[in-house]
Formats: C-alpha cells, sequence, structure tokens
C-alpha cells in the first residue's frame, strides 16, 4: 500500500456521514427554530392558548437537545 493509497483511503473514511454531522445539523435546525419562534407569539396570540402550548411542545425538546449536543461539542473543543 502506498502513501497515496492512504491517502484516498483515509479520505473515503472521512466523508461518510458521522454522529457529528447529525448533531450539526440539529444544532443548526434547533437554532433557526428558536429564532422563528421569537416571533410566533405575536402571530399565535390570534390564534389561541392551543396553538402556543402546542409549539411549546414540540419546540422545547428540539431546542433542548440541540443546544445540549452543541454545547457538549464546543466544551470538547476547548
Amino acid at each position: 500500500m502506498s502513501t497515496s493509497d492512504s491517502i484516498v483511503s483515509s479520505q473515503t473514511k472521512q466523508s461518510s456521514w458521522r454522529k457529528s454531522d447529525t448533531t450539526w445539523t440539529l444544532g443548526l435546525f434547533g437554532t433557526a427554530i428558536g429564532a422563528g419562534v421569537l416571533f410566533f407569539p405575536i402571530r399565535a396570540g390570534f390564534g389561541g392558548l392551543i396553538p402556543i402550548l402546542l409549539m411549546l411542545v414540540l419546540a422545547y425538546p428540539i431546542a433542548f437537545y440541540c443546544h445540549r449536543a452543541l454545547a457538549r461539542l464546543v466544551s470538547f473543543w476547548l
């Protein structure tokens, strides 16, 4: 196995989907949801209490787990 083969082999292994890719994807999605929810109560006030509670139940776990994963990733780098 030559040096160029080992470089190509190592680059091929790195291009597969990793757990950290999933973490970043979910983190960015959770951050986008969090930014969108800032203005949500203004429009949701017209719909009543049920849509606000439904959004809270759906958005909280997404934001919580994504930011927890992002915090773990950042603390891993430090």
